[in-house]
């Protein structure tokens, strides 16, 4: 998995490329390699620093190898942690510089390989994301994430990563101090190169990250206690007790703060081993395992791409619906009211602008995909979709004329969804001249945010329809689930 460019400036070049993976991945044969390349790099004399960088196009290192921690024991699984523990700190105490050269994910392991190297740089990239994501898992980050985070952000930034996962973008991350410079992503390794060269030079340094007035009471005992404590009757509120994760990471951090980054990593160690073989971290694992599989298309489907979406109504639901769809083909968005779709491109429009200025997307691509979004009064304009979900009011007979009038204007194999609730998708369907293609695709409110989508399956649905809307629903980032059709479906 590990290869490594000797250059002849003296920087040696750490690529990680798993060979059998789509992902780079941690376990304890990986660990063992990194120790066994890296630990005479940092002693060769000839070396002058070294550069950890991603051969994988969207990956830098997405964490743990969960299938194979899911055999392994408690003793095994805490020794794993000690392992990968005492080699991030011989690079972390090192004094020949190490660059973390970033592109992609850097999740779990994947980020406290990075916090172990004394400088970061990130591509300015959607791609991009750093987090502290093994809480959802039901673990706690097991290589001097509790500790070395912390070290780096403050405690205040640090715990909303460890506690949520919650995913943070290159730009946020500069601001935050969490990596020490972002730059393009083409040609990052050399760019990395560069900065260890610069560093082992003496010529470039990382800067000290500017603390807030709320940073620097929570580096005072005083304020440290009432942080954490704070933090505590949040997890308390949130998981009611049900989940021992979240205090066994505060627990961690807060070892750290009173005895030292060594006891803290002590504990993460030990804690590790006992929570992923926990109840509540099987289960967790099995969900995450279990919504990655209803990511793949339906048996035997190879479902059409859908080249062109009509959205019928143009209310908050319906420009929720095209938020999420612009990136994927040409949308149009048909109402009877002028007012309504001005109200629907103002939704759009400062949905962009958000994922713009969050680094989800960059500012020409939301460029391109105003440009793809046609509002109009016109039901001729729908023609040519192969997709239509309607988002018009709840009521039956409504549903069933907006039916019938996109029954005489697009092909017979496009796919027709209603965004109803709770309305049964064979009512609507009654009197269609092609039943087989009518599903529901019910939403949640707001469409950007809820990753749910309950995709509803009337008896005359054609499986071909239902693997359209499945991986159309996909490709939008949601969780699908397909539910047969019935009073309220599954959730309402």
């Amino acid at each position: 998995m590990i290869e490594i460019d000797r250059r002849s400036d003296g920087i040696a070049m750490v690529i990680l490329d798993h060979p059998d993976k789509p992902v780079n991945t941690l376990s304890p044969a990986v660990v063992e390699e990194f120790g066994d390349t890296v630990a005479p790099l940092l002693d060769d004399a000839s070396v002058r620093a070294l550069v950890v960088v991603s051969a994988k196009p969207d990956t830098f290192i997405a964490g743990a190898d969960l299938e194979l921690i899911e055999g392994l024991g408690e003793a095994e699984i805490s020794a794993m942690s000690r392992d990968g523990n005492a080699l991030l700190e011989r690079i972390f105490t090192s004094s020949k510089p190490v660059v973390a050269a970033v592109h992609g994910a850097a999740l779990g392991g994947g980020l406290e390989v990075a916090l172990a190297c004394h400088y970061i740089l990130a591509s300015d990239d959607p791609k991009t994301v750093l987090a502290q994501s093994e809480v959802m898992l039901g673990l706690l980050p097991a290589g001097g994430g509790t500790q070395r985070l912390v070290e780096r952000v403050g405690l205040v930034a640090a715990l909303p990563m460890l506690l949520t996962g919650k995913r943070v973008r290159a730009r946020r991350a500069k601001r935050m101090g969490l990596v020490d410079a972002i730059t393009t992503p083409g040609g990052i390794a050399e760019t990395g190169a560069r900065a260890a060269l610069a560093m082992a030079d003496g010529k470039l340094k990382r800067r000290p990250r500017k603390k807030s007035l709320m940073d620097r009471f929570a580096s005072t005992a005083p304020g440290r206690a009432v942080v954490l404590r704070k933090a505590r009757q949040q997890v308390a509120r949130r998981t009611r007790g049900l989940y021992p994760a979240p205090p066994a990471i505060l627990d961690c951090v807060e070892t750290g703060l009173k005895n030292g980054r060594l006891a803290g990593l002590a504990r993460e160690s030990e804690y590790f081993g006992k929570l992923a073989v926990s109840p509540e971290s099987r289960n967790l694992v099995r969900l995450f395992h279990a919504m990655n599989e209803a990511k793949k298309p339906s048996d035997g489907e190879d479902p059409r791409e859908v080249s062109r979406l009509a959205v019928l109504g143009g209310g908050f639901m319906g420009a929720g619906v095209a938020s999420v769809s612009l990136g994927l083909c040409p949308v149009v968005v048909r109402d009877l009211s002028d007012e309504v779709l001005g109200k629907a491109a103002k939704v759009v429009d400062d949905g962009l602008k958000r994922q713009v200025r969050s680094g989800a997307i960059p500012s020409v691509e939301a460029d391109r995909r105003r440009s793809r979004l046609l509002l109009t009064t016109e039901v001729g304009d729908i023609e040519g979709a192969d997709l239509v979900i309607e988002a018009v009011f709840e009521d039956v007979e409504l549903k069933r004329r907006v039916l019938a009038e996109i029954e005489e204007r697009v092909a017979v194999d496009a796919v027709f969804a209603s965004n109803t609730s709770a309305l049964p998708i064979a009512e609507i369907a009654a009197g269609a001249r092609h039943p087989e293609r009518v599903l529901g695709m019910h939403y949640f409110s707001p469409v950007p945010k809820m990753p749910l989508l309950e995709i509803v399956v009337a008896d005359t649905t054609a499986p071909w329809a239902t693997a359209i809307a499945h991986a159309f629903g996909t490709k939008q980032g949601k969780t699908c689930i397909v539910v047969r059709d019935g009073p309220g479906f599954y959730t309402t």
